[in-house]
């Protein structure tokens, strides 16, 4: 998070308990949780004031963060029933264009395939990349 940012971070705490704020105690904070995404520091910092009495530390913060990326974690699709790029479907050759990702030729082969493949179903294809004869894409 950026410096402004981080200063509507500290002014939630500073409303929720009334501390002192000062340059040291931004750029400690900052140092602690500077790292989060503000959206996740902020419903940390909620999360804290609605579970506990105890004093708001950025371990606090740092750890609500933790839970929400673990939860956000559990609720996303498994990766295999993800939608790959805007609903497209997953390449019958995805193995083939996984194995080649250190080989820029055999990857612009394969998705020379995966365009067939797609131009077949009627999808507009990526035209960075060629398209295979029909015969290929079999």
């Amino acid at each position: 998070m950026n410096d402004h940012e981080l200063a509507r971070v500290v002014a939630r705490i500073q409303a929720g308990d009334n501390r002192t704020v000062d340059r040291v105690t931004m750029s400690h904070w900052k140092e602690i949780i500077g790292h989060l995404p503000v959206t996740d520091a902020m419903t940390a910092i909620v999360m804290h004031f609605r579970e506990s009495t105890a004093y708001l530390t950025p371990a606090h913060i740092v750890a609500n963060a933790r839970r929400l990326s673990e939860q956000r974690a559990l609720e996303a699709p498994p990766i295999d029933d993800a939608p790959i790029g805007s609903g497209w479907p997953k390449p019958a050759n995805y193995e083939a264009m996984s194995a080649a990702y250190n080989d820029p030729a055999e990857f612009q082969h394969q998705c020379a395939i995966y365009n067939r493949q797609l131009a077949d179903a009627g999808y507009e294809i990526n035209h960075r990349y060629p398209i295979a004869p029909a015969q290929e894409a079999a």
